[in-house]
């Protein structure tokens, strides 16, 4: 993206105390800025519905269906609009055109489908950015009061808010992506516990596995799984035990060896502490689990 090809052209704005409900959604020949500066109010983009608060900013592209309605039965939203393009290219050869609704639409219509600016993503919501909405209604007074050099400030503020919307909304995406990493990491951590509980692993080993630090570790799976790889390690290692002590005739010091015990005496301790049984009473009665601390 170059940033000097960026230079916006107002086109119409406007401020409306919304309260009234529409059968069709309504589509843009421009770019359009929403200021949501009074009240709440709920907007519908193509199929979903997302509630916005007040001193929210909606952002969309040329084309994109959407309407907006009261959150409240009884408070109408007030909000600011203006539709611009991205340059100037247009702006003493092709008149604006206002939005219509969806069945009236007519793709080929659309002046500055927005190439200029294609990280911008079709649809973008911000919510709680006072700033970003006193500079959409700086916009509009720009507009109704036509002072000299109106257009060029306005296009300027226009360049601004689109930019930091671009950057929050790239940041949102980092946090994301940043975030479904760390699931992933959370997953393949006690997946790996799972798959080799069996073996004389620890906090430090599986760590050195994952290759991470083990409060690392441990921080994510309590976070996405609330618990710590120790203790998924316990439970695993107790799961395998119950299983081998009722469904074989292992020693129980093979047993313990075989869950990764290093003794016997350690092995009929940790049983004895999570059922309230010894592991041939357990092997005995059984155990559905009920009196342990898992």
């Amino acid at each position: 993206m170059n940033y000097e090809t960026i230079n916006p052209c107002l086109r119409t704005a406007a401020y409306l105390a919304w309260n009234l409900k529409n059968i069709h959604k309504s589509v843009a020949y421009h770019m359009r800025f929403f200021a949501i500066r009074k009240n709440p109010a709920i907007v519908r983009i193509r199929d979903s519905e997302t509630r916005v608060s007040q001193e929210s900013l909606v952002i969309l592209k040329p084309g994109i269906p959407y309407d907006f309605c009261n959150a409240a039965d009884t408070e109408p939203f007030h909000l600011y609009s203006c539709n611009f393009d991205l340059t100037q290219e247009y702006r003493n050869t092709i008149s604006s055109r206002n939005p219509v609704h969806e069945p009236n639409f007519v793709q080929e219509y659309v002046i500055d489908t927005a190439q200029a600016l294609p990280e911008l993503d079709d649809v973008i919501v911000l919510q709680n950015c006072p700033i970003l909405c006193q500079q959409v209604q700086h916009i509009y007074e720009l507009y109704i009061t036509k002072q000299p050099y109106s257009e060029e400030i306005a296009s300027g503020i226009i360049k601004s808010v689109l930019f930091e919307a671009l950057q929050q909304q790239n940041s949102a995406k980092h946090m994301t992506a940043k975030s479904h990493h760390s699931a992933e990491i959370a997953r393949v951590t006690l997946q790996y516990i799972r798959e080799h509980c069996s073996e004389h692993i620890n906090e430090q080993s599986i760590a050195a596995a994952m290759g991470y630090h083990p409060y690392y570790l441990s921080r994510l799976t309590q976070l996405y799984y609330s618990i710590t790889p120790y203790r998924y390690l316990m439970q695993c290692r107790l799961e395998y035990a119950v299983h081998l002590l009722c469904s074989t005739d292992l020693s129980i010091g093979a047993v313990a060896e075989a869950c990764g015990f290093s003794t016997q005496a350690h092995f009929s301790a940790f049983v004895r502490r999570e059922t309230g049984m010894s592991p041939n009473v357990l092997r005995k009665n059984g155990w559905h689990g009920g009196t342990g601390t898992l």
